[in-house]
């Protein structure tokens, strides 16, 4: 079980960071849905939070650690999503 858990800190920071910008894009979500007036604000706010999440997505993958075969699978993601 010990390999399976990440061998740096900077995994858990990556992950609040993460749930953090998730958290501010829902109640994005939230606002735009109470007043839909407010479209294009809330669309650039959300696409905001959105790469500042890709942005942290990279090196959050790199701390885990994985056989070759997953490594390459993430490289993969992080490609197609970056």
């Amino acid at each position: 079980m010990a390999r399976l858990l990440p061998r740096e800190g900077k995994f858990f920071d990556f992950f609040n960071e993460h749930a953090e910008l998730a958290i501010l894009a829902a109640a994005e979500l939230k606002a735009l849905l109470d007043d839909i007036g407010d479209l294009e604000l809330r669309r650039r706010n959300i696409e905001r939070y959105e790469k500042q999440a890709d942005h942290i997505t990279h090196p959050w993958v790199l701390t885990i650690p994985c056989s070759a075969f997953v490594a390459a699978v993430a490289w993969w993601l992080c490609q197609w999503i970056g």
